[in-house]
């Protein structure tokens, strides 16, 4: 994967978090995933994979490995782009988008 690939990709996945995590268009996911992961009558594997959506670095790190794994990369090159969209999330929430 090249620089310029895992950047693209770093931010494709810092911009589908921050509106699944954050925006409106996500509300119904979200509050569906907060409820599944807080509500102990649920197994906790089933409570761990609803986690994903509403905590944005594990959703960041998700999205990256799929985008790495499509494109045949290492885990360095994830662990990478996983840095790279957390640096492009903390930069949104920085400036307030």
């Amino acid at each position: 994967m090249s620089h310029v690939n895992r950047r693209i990709l770093s931010m494709a996945a810092a911009c589908v978090t921050w509106a699944m995590t954050r925006e409106e268009i996500g509300r119904e996911v979200r509050e569906l995933g907060m409820r599944v992961s807080h509500d102990r009558s649920y197994p906790l594997l089933i409570r761990k994979f609803y986690w994903v959506f509403h905590c944005a670095t594990c959703q960041a790190a998700w999205w990256t490995a799929l985008g790495t794994w499509h494109e045949g990369g290492s885990v360095v090159e994830w662990l990478a782009a996983t840095w790279l969209a957390w640096l492009w999330l903390t930069l949104m929430a920085r400036v307030g988008t």
